[in-house]
């Protein structure tokens, strides 16, 4: 799939998740799906403050913002945080229940 280079991009749109995604090699990466949904929150906290109504140029500052690497990679990295800590609380409600399923089969 041909990837937008910055010079043909249209302005009026970001390109934040092909960025995200363009290392996933066609795959369904969750740091990736994640890293997007923050990038979404955080542009509509931009929007919100802007009482709904950011100019263009405002828009397209703050999408050039989040395309620059080190925020990428800081999208990344709290997102795969997010994800561990979903992953340690399942796996540890899983030990949890698993225990006590273990306890109650001996009694």
């Amino acid at each position: 799939m041909p990837t937008q280079t910055e010079n043909n991009r249209n302005p009026k749109y970001s390109y934040v998740f092909q960025e995200l995604t363009k290392d996933d090699n066609d795959e369904h990466n969750l740091v990736s799906y994640i890293a997007y949904i923050l990038y979404k929150e955080r542009k509509i906290e931009f929007i919100s403050s802007k009482n709904g109504n950011p100019s263009p140029e405002e828009i397209k500052t703050f999408n050039d913002i989040y395309l620059m690497p080190a925020q990428l990679d800081g999208l990344r990295n709290e997102a795969e945080s997010i994800l561990t800590d979903i992953l340690n609380v399942t796996y540890g409600e899983k030990l949890r229940g698993g225990s006590g399923n273990l306890n109650n089969t001996y009694k």
